[in-house]
């Protein structure tokens, strides 16, 4: 089935880039820490092609999956969180519950901090 244009991720960059297609900073510098790194895809390339400078006119950060990079030449700030492994250990913690009736305490779901030169 071919890919129909303006839906699922692809809306979201599109709608973000659309966001961002004229916008420029009020203010000397500006920052944005975008809630999803579809979202900061489709920002950030507004920006370039509105020649601002990510990392100097404009900081920004996103949250984001590992493993979908949010590919610049500087590396993007942003907080990572590891939906594989992350479902692999609620259902273990689940069959878990489901099996004696208690759910394991040391069941965390962390997200990383990666400090990047945008922001």
């Amino acid at each position: 089935m071919p890919s129909t244009p303006g839906a699922g991720v692809g809306a979201m960059v599109r709608a973000a880039h659309c966001m961002f297609a004229s916008w420029r900073p009020k203010k000397r510098r500006e920052a944005f820490f975008f809630i999803d790194d579809y979202i900061a895809r489709g920002a950030m390339t507004a920006m370039l092609e509105n020649g601002l400078r990510i990392g100097e006119d404009v900081l920004v950060g996103a949250l984001s999956n590992v493993g979908i990079d949010l590919v610049y030449s500087k590396d993007v700030t942003r907080i990572e969180m590891d939906a594989s492994k992350d479902a692999s250990c609620t259902a273990e913690a689940i069959l878990r519950w489901l099996d004696f009736g208690t759910f394991p305490s040391e069941v965390v779901a962390p997200s990383v901090f990666v400090a990047g030169e945008t922001l």
